[in-house]
């Protein structure tokens, strides 16, 4: 995809925040897409750039603990406008072409932001659901974005997940019982929750991609989060129907791969 189509994209989904109320998620969803904006540009002008360091600067209101609710609301609100104002200015100067020419290697990666092949696989402790889901995956001839086993290339933890992460097309989040938690002051037995890094990243590719391109993979028995609706749940059930059940989400978002290997 081309930085100014990506760019447009990128415009279309802010334009959505916001739209009836805002809400927490939409802090969220917000920086997601200033990073995608960012990573373009920083592709597409070079990183240390005007465009880029104007996108660093846009302020949003979460964390003005002392500020009311209406003037957090009324800071976003601008920071949104603020955001398409510099994605606008951007797709006109691409458009110009009068910007400096970027190197090779640069023009190559902002011409190939999105990996429509790529899902991103969210895990924690159990190697074994990681493996499983991953070898599946590859199987239907989709690439598998696993962090840790992909070249660190220098990149801090963040910076390599945010990398990745805008150029996945699809995520997958395991959430398996890796750690126990009891509620504070209950006698009610120790409950199984997925390791918190999960919890984040589904986040991350919640307010990114969409309800429509996250998908939710669980162990019988581990908590869910109850503050995230309307994502697909998926039982990693022992028979293997979560299989045909992925597949189908795969499908719906769009993501082409090989049918004729479901039923191996």
């Amino acid at each position: 995809m081309k930085p100014a189509d990506y760019l447009k994209q990128l415009k279309s989904e802010l334009e959505t925040i916001g739209l009836e109320f805002f809400g927490e998620s939409d802090y969220i969803k917000f920086e997601n897409l200033r990073q995608k904006v960012a990573m373009c540009l920083k592709s597409t002008f070079g990183a240390e750039s005007n465009e880029v360091s104007r996108v660093y600067n846009i302020v949003t209101g979460e964390k003005r603990y002392k500020a009311t609710k209406a003037q957090k609301e009324d800071l976003l609100w601008r920071a949104i406008e603020n955001l398409k104002t510099e994605i606008e200015a951007s797709i006109d100067y691409i458009a110009m072409d009068t910007h400096q020419k970027r190197p090779a290697e640069a023009s190559s990666s902002a011409a190939s932001l999105i990996d429509t092949d790529a899902v991103f696989v969210i895990h924690g402790a159990s190697d074994g659901a990681k493996n499983e889901v991953a070898r599946f995956i590859e199987k239907l001839d989709l690439r598998v974005v696993i962090l840790h086993e992909e070249a660190n290339r220098g990149l801090t933890i963040l910076e390599k997940f945010e990398s990745h992460a805008i150029r996945s097309n699809f995520a997958v989040a395991l959430l398996t019982g890796d750690d126990q938690f009891a509620p504070k002051a209950s006698a009610a037995p120790a409950l199984l929750r997925a390791r918190q890094n999960v919890v984040f990243e589904l986040g991350f590719f919640f307010g990114s991609l969409g309800r429509s391109r996250t998908a939710v993979l669980y162990e019988r028995g581990v908590e869910l989060p109850s503050d995230v609706h309307g994502l697909v749940y998926i039982e990693l059930d022992k028979s293997g129907a979560w299989k045909l059940l992925l597949a189908k989400e795969f499908r719906a978002a769009g993501l082409r791969f090989n049918n004729d290997r479901l039923t191996e």
